[in-house]
Parts: structure tokens; sequence; C-alpha cells
């Protein structure tokens, strides 16, 4: 035993001889890691922005950035910018974020992934693809629009190349960062909170902005943060976009300082207010928000109850995919048409229509094994007589759905007329089949007649979508070639 014990100490000891506490070391090593990244380049620009071209010090350079118009022009330029992207995206994101955490909306985690979808996309990315939507003269969407109405050539419906123009496409691609916090605090807040008030009497709009609001704000607020950060550092976009405008903002006017003849000196000096400012809003939202927040001190939470929308769930969620649109549907289609050519469109054909079909599908394949409870929960009890239609309404409604896919493409290449004539086809056939079948076989014609309708607009998009490509394929194999 004692043989034993000995052998266990000596091992003890070799182990701590071989292992020794390496904390101190690392920590040491990490500490002049980030000397070297953060204090030693923050360091050589304050150097920089105190000294003028021989070397001297001095404050003219601060002085020019606050006097020159050069300079003061582009700083309120991306003040602007900043405020005016933040209040959008807090406007859009949460309201967005309430229909997917909070209620009972269609299509909750599609439109969740579609947020991280326009996430990733890079915001130059998404500039250039804004041109080609909305240059005023090759814009696409300018393009359908003088097509549709025969405005002049010269004029346009709208103009990207402008401050609002810039504002719009920051905010398109900055409103996720502030929906994925708004969202997630809104998917951790107890439901008990909210129960325990509708027990003591508030209704669903008090109880909101008694208890959902305040418990969401500290969120709201640092995703406001973070999306007026963005906007005040971004590079890329203004780049795309306010060059060829003819303004600029505070980071491009710093790109143009390392232009021939390079002024590092001034380019210095104009950084260091991003910088000051970036500090000071950090430091301004903890001091703001304090201990303010929520959590849960022990034992496990109830789940959020979700607000019943009623008649809005379809509203809402074409709202939500109307705004997904805009970062999202309608820059890829611009890209894929404009780089690639109309020939290669039919894999995002396949992708959109897709989308659509099987979101249609997945709700009314949980509709419809309920549809008694549903109706008795929507409607009191009524309309129960029409709930066997509810299988045949799906399928209407599900080709109604797949012909966005073809539909969305025609409108990217500049045929609305396409469109206008499937849809006119489909309408003549509704009315032609749907009349006798009415008079016929009462309700079951009308059901029929709308599927018959949705199916033919549905194809023969697809068919005038075919015969697009082919003809671009075959009238120009040199221009596919190339791309």
């Amino acid at each position: 035993m004692t043989n034993t014990l000995s052998s266990r100490a000596q091992r003890g000891t070799f182990l701590s001889w071989r292992l020794p506490d390496l904390s101190r070391p690392v920590l040491i090593a990490v500490t002049l890691l980030l000397a070297v990244m953060i204090v030693l380049p923050m360091g050589w620009l304050v150097v920089y922005s105190l000294s003028d071209k021989a070397g001297h010090a001095t404050l003219g350079n601060f002085v020019a950035l606050f006097t020159d118009p050069t300079f003061v022009d582009p700083l309120i330029t991306t003040l602007i910018i900043a405020f005016s992207v933040s209040a959008i995206c807090c406007a859009v994101a949460a309201p967005l974020g309430w229909l997917v955490a909070r209620t009972d909306m269609p299509i909750r985690r599609t439109v969740r992934t579609l947020v991280m979808a326009s996430l990733v996309t890079p915001p130059f990315v998404g500039a250039i693809a804004w041109e080609m939507l909305a240059a005023p003269n090759s814009g696409l969407l300018n393009q359908l629009w003088r097509s549709l109405t025969g405005m002049p050539p010269d004029e346009a419906l709208l103009d990207i190349y402008n401050l609002p123009g810039l504002i719009f496409v920051i905010a398109c691609y900055t409103f996720p960062y502030v929906f994925i916090l708004v969202a997630n605090a809104l998917d951790r807040m107890p439901g008990e909170l909210e129960d325990a008030s509708s027990m003591l009497g508030a209704g669903t709009w008090d109880t909101a902005r008694r208890i959902t609001v305040p418990l969401a704000l500290p969120t709201l607020l640092a995703g406001a943060l973070v999306a007026f950060l963005q906007a005040l550092n971004l590079f890329g976009s203004p780049a795309i976009l306010a060059i060829p405008a003819g303004f600029h903002t505070l980071t491009t006017r710093i790109w143009s300082l390392f232009q021939f003849p390079p002024k590092p000196e001034l380019a210095a000096a104009a950084s260091l207010p991003l910088l000051l400012l970036t500090i000071l809003l950090l430091r301004g939202q903890a001091l703001a928000l304090g201990r303010r927040g929520y959590a849960v001190l022990g034992g496990k939470y109830g789940e959020p109850r979700l607000v019943r929308l009623g008649a809005w769930r379809f509203p809402a969620a074409a709202l939500a995919l109307l705004l997904l649109a805009m970062p999202l549907f309608l820059p890829y289609a611009a890209r894929i048409c404009r780089e690639k050519g109309l020939s290669s469109a039919g894999p995002l054909v396949r992708r959109i229509t897709m989308l659509f079909v099987v979101g249609a599908v997945g709700y009314w394949a949980v509709l419809i094994p309920f549809k008694g409870p549903v109706f008795r929960l929507l409607y009191a009890g009524r309309y129960l007589e029409v709930a066997h239609f509810i299988p045949y309404v799906a399928l209407g409604t599900t080709m109604w759905a797949a012909a966005f896919g073809p539909a969305i493409l025609l409108r990217a290449i500049e045929s609305p007329d396409s469109i206008f004539y499937a849809r006119l086809v489909a309408s003549a056939l509704s009315l032609a089949v749907g009349v006798p079948a009415t008079k016929w076989f009462g309700l079951w014609g009308v059901v029929w007649s709308v599927i018959i309708a949705n199916l033919a607009a549905f194809l023969i998009s697809m068919y005038i979508l075919n015969r697009k490509s082919k003809s671009v394929s075959v009238l120009n194999p040199v221009l596919q070639g190339e791309a």
C-alpha cells in the first residue's frame, strides 16, 4: 500500500513537472498579438493624422476635415445614410421578426431561411444586381416600365444612382442583422409573462405594448446600432453607386485620397471620426441600456404563445415574400439573365417554382387533415358545409403558386407581354369552361374552372419561356458561348 502511494506521488510529481501552467504565457502572447493587430495600426493612424507631408506636428488635417466642403459633404452624407439605414432596418426587421417568431403566419421557416440567404449575399454584389435592375437606361425594371407605358427612352421610372437609391440598397442587405437579433429575442422570451398579462385582463395589443415591446427593446436598439455601424463603415456599395452618381461617402473619400498624388495624412485624419464615433456609440449603448434585459433565473419557461392572424395570415406571408424580393429574388434573377443569358435561367425557374409550390403544399398538407377544427376555430363552426372543397382549392392555389416561377423570369427578361397573354388565355379558358360548368355542376364547376385556369397559366408561361430560351440559343449562339 505504501509502495502504491509513493508511486502515485512520483507520477503526480512527474506530470506536474512535464505539464507546467501555460496560462500566463498564453495570456501574454494574446495581449502582444492584440497590441500588434490593433494598438500599433491605431497608433500610426493617430501619428499620421497629426503630421503634415514633411512629418511635422500639425492640426491642419483636422481643420481641413471640418472646413473643406470636399470632406464636410461626405461626412454629412455618411451620417444621413447611417441614420436612414438604421431606421429603415428597424422598421422592416422588427415587424418581420415578430411575424416569423410570434404569429401563425405560413412559411415562417422558409422566410427565416431566405433572410439568412440575403444575409450571406455581399452588399457589393447586391449593389451590382440593383444596377442591372434600376439603372436609368439599361435597368431591367425601367425597360419593363417603358414597354408597359410607352415612356420615352430618355426618361426612367427608377434611378439607383442617387442618395435614396444607395440607402435602399444598403438597407436591403443590412436589415437581416436586425431581423436575426429581434427574432431570436422573441423566440427566447418567456411565455409566462404574456400569459400572466392576459389572465389579468390585458388584450393582445396591450400585452404587446406593455410586455413584449419593452422586453425586446434592448435587442432592437442593439440591432439598430449594428445597422448604423454597418452603413457607416461600408465601402463596396457606395463605391459602385455613389461614385458614378457624382458624390462621395466618407469611406470612398478616404479611398480617393490614396489616388495620385496620395495624401495619407488627410486619409488618416478622415478615418478617425469613424473610429471615434464607433467607440462612442458602443459606450452610449452600454450607458443607455445599463442592466436592462430579461433572464430566466431558474427552472424551465414555457414557449411563447403565437398570435393568430386569422384572415391576415396570407397577406402577411405575401408581405414577407415581397420584402425578400428586394434583396433576393429580383437581384438574383437579374444577375442570372444578365450574366448567363436566358437559356441558363431554367435552374432558377425550377428553384423559384419549387419554392412557391413547396410552400403551398406544406401549408395545405397541414390544413387539410384538420379542416374541421380549423373552420370551428376561425369561423365559429360556420361554412362547414363547404369544407370538403378545401383539397380542390388547395390544388388550384398550388397551380397558381407554380405560375410565379416562369412569371418572375419573364418579367426579368423584359417580356411582360408574355405574362399578359398567358393570363389572358387562362382567363378566357376559365370563362369558356367555368360558365357552362357552373350552370351544370354548380359550385363544383367554379372550383374546377379555377384549377384549369391556373394550370393553363402555368403551362403557357413555361411554354413561352422555353420558346424564348431556344430562340436565343439558336439565333445568337455566339452570345450564348460568350456567356
